[in-house]
């Protein structure tokens, strides 16, 4: 399995039609996306995933699309450009990343805004103590 992992925390990081990502606009987007006519896409969710600080819990969001294939950059690129072409925008132009779940390996990076690959960050190995939370906004029928 493979996903594209988009961050939408804030309207600044990603937005639809100057909405925040959240399920209650699920069926406005997935429409938009025309989810059912790529085969190979399996699920779009939107993950919570809150990790503690000193006095507080912070929390990040991020909008995923698991798919069963693997992409190649032009067919991600092409996914960006159909999701701005549709209502979606980034002001901070966010990094989208392709990954794949089995391994956690980062793939691609792209510019939401200008669809320009980006390198691909080097994360240190550190103990994962966040805890996550998965809303499904969509899930291809059988």
């Amino acid at each position: 399995m493979y996903k594209i992992k988009i961050p939408c925390t804030n309207r600044f990081q990603l937005n639809y039609h100057n909405k925040l990502i959240r399920t209650k606009i699920s069926d406005e987007i997935s429409d938009s996306l025309l989810l059912t006519e790529n085969v190979s896409i399996e699920r779009m969710s939107i993950v919570y995933k809150m990790f503690p600080k000193k006095n507080y819990v912070f929390t990040t969001i991020s909008l995923e699309i698991l798919s069963r294939e693997k992409f190649t950059l032009q067919q991600v690129q092409n996914i960006i450009k159909n999701m701005r072409n549709n209502g979606f925008y980034s002001k901070e132009n966010v990094p989208v990343q392709f990954i794949e779940t089995n391994t956690n390996k980062i793939l691609y990076v792209i510019g939401f805004q200008n669809g320009t690959q980006n390198t691909i960050p080097v994360y240190g190995h550190n103990k994962n103590i966040s805890k996550y939370f998965t809303k499904n906004m969509w899930i291809r029928q059988t």
